[in-house]
């Protein structure tokens, strides 16, 4: 979820998830979020939270870093934190 909205994801992953601790996110989708492109630029800091199967979660303020938009219709987010 971002700011309290549903964002169904094709992939998630992090670039550093060897390396320590994880301070971004990268979630690949099939929907364009033109209120995530506002955030980009503004660099307000967005809520996200991720629900996993085994039932924790996690919640964090992040910024945008980067959308990537690909010519098959996939959007790529990356969200840093920290």
């Amino acid at each position: 979820m971002v700011n309290g909205k549903d964002l169904p994801f094709t992939s998630v992953q992090t670039s550093a998830w060897n390396h320590g601790p994880v301070n971004d996110l990268i979630v690949s989708t099939n929907q364009r979020v033109n209120e995530l492109y506002q955030f980009m630029w503004s660099q307000v800091p967005v809520t996200i939270s991720v629900y996993f199967l085994q039932g924790a979660d996690l919640m964090r303020f992040a910024r945008i870093a980067g959308i990537n938009e690909r010519v098959t219709g996939e959007y790529i987010y990356h969200f840093i934190w920290g």
